[in-house]
């Protein structure tokens, strides 16, 4: 899979969550990340080696590593002061994975789910669904948690379609008609009434935010092509391993024997 500037622009805010914090300004590290261990020599039993394009694919059978032999990594213990820190400044980060089914009209019927696999929700919406995955990360009132919105857009096939609605979305409402889920868990419904909301009164920001990165995504594309990435050779390293349960049986006699 090649890896884009659009695929970036996707799965960072959702792990920015998993980047330490930096120490301020003018301070020195509390601590200095350890050294990697040393490469871990292999005694090659077979090889075999194909030839995959332009480039090519060797194959070893090694003998088990010893793994006592492979130093520890010790990551040295955060300080009383630094766990403070990291407290203080702690944003808990949460990904809705949402799929829209797009339907003649203009309707969409969506599905997610809340907190757990077991509370699945779905609706109908009229929202221009292609906006959400602009929007990036957000927050609700009064809650500190980073939320991102991830949708996936498809096309409703006949043999399984489902019938819209032929009454409009009310106006007042989160902007969307719930059909399936508890209406009353907020954990679940307040996101995608964000999402709602924020590609209404930020139509036009969306819009041009969604031309930007098409523009970008065709320019790199376009680079790429230009400057293919030559191919490079890969070794692959195995080495057989039985399971404990494997090993008791094999050295079990059969009732033959």
């Amino acid at each position: 899979m090649k890896i884009t500037a659009h695929t970036f622009s996707r799965i960072i805010p959702a792990l920015a969550a998993l980047v330490p914090l930096a120490p301020a300004w003018g301070q020195e590290p509390a601590s200095v990340a350890p050294a990697p261990p040393a490469a871990v020599q292999f005694e090659v039993q077979s090889s075999r080696t194909v030839q995959d394009g332009g480039r090519k694919i060797t194959i070893q059978q090694v003998r088990p590593p010893d793994r006592s032999a492979v130093p520890r990594v010790v990551v040295p213990a955060l300080t009383p002061e630094e766990i403070a820190i990291k407290r203080v400044h702690y944003q808990p980060s949460r990904i809705v994975w949402l799929t829209a089914t797009t339907y003649p009209g203009g309707w969409n019927y969506l599905e997610w789910r809340g907190n757990s696999a077991e509370e699945r929700f779905a609706a109908w919406s009229r929202a221009d669904c292609r906006l959400f995955s602009a929007i990036g990360e957000f927050h609700l009132e009064n809650d500190r948690t980073r939320y991102l919105v991830i949708t996936t857009i498809r096309r409703a096939k006949e043999q399984n379609s489902l019938q819209p609605p032929t009454s409009p979305v009310p106006g007042d409402g989160p902007g969307f008609v719930l059909t399936k889920g508890d209406a009353d868990n907020s954990g679940a419904i307040n996101p995608i009434a964000a999402v709602h909301r924020i590609s209404r009164t930020e139509a036009d920001q969306l819009r041009l935010r969604l031309e930007e990165r098409e523009r970008k995504r065709m320019e790199d594309k376009a680079w790429q092509a230009a400057h293919p990435v030559a191919p490079r050779d890969v070794v692959i390293r195995f080495w057989p391993k039985k399971s404990g349960r494997r090993t008791a049986e094999s050295s079990t006699p059969s009732a033959n024997e």
